[in-house]
């Protein structure tokens, strides 16, 4: 990821990817599944996205609706701060093996679709990991509420 762009592509994926059902809060986390490519001014960043909606059920919290996707996003520096000029969101239509092949480089084929055992354990521990950022995310969330 380039360094400064952490904002621009936490504040696009949460408005693109996360969904809310229930009138709760979505919150999103993300990982890179390869390197970044520069290319016609622009910076390709290749991740993986996961968003869950959390809300309040009385003073329990509640999962909502979730979303987990491989994302390409097209990232633009101008006047020092980034901007997602364009994206290719897999979860809008089936990730086919064509269209991982032709949107994500090699590199990050396995990654998102894991064909070995080694590979779908790494697959399944990243989103633990991201099912965890945001769950965190939500409790503190949810918490600074009922301060």
């Amino acid at each position: 990821m380039p360094l400064g762009s952490s904002e621009a592509v936490s504040t696009y994926v949460l408005e693109r990817v996360g969904l809310t059902s229930n009138e709760g809060q979505a919150f999103c986390a993300y990982e890179p599944l390869a390197d970044m490519h520069e290319a016609g001014g622009h910076v390709d960043v290749y991740l993986w996205v996961l968003c869950q909606e959390y809300y309040l059920n009385g003073e329990t919290l509640e999962l909502g609706t979730g979303t987990s996707m491989p994302v390409v996003l097209a990232l633009e520096h101008t006047g020092g701060t980034y901007s997602v000029v364009a994206d290719t969101i897999q979860g809008e239509v089936s990730p086919s093996k064509e269209l991982v092949r032709a949107y994500f480089p090699p590199s990050a084929w396995a990654s998102v679709m894991p064909n070995s055992d080694q590979e779908v354990v790494e697959f399944n521990a990243r989103i633990d990991r991201l099912e965890s950022r945001v769950r965190e995310q939500a409790l503190a969330a949810f918490a600074s509420r009922s301060e």
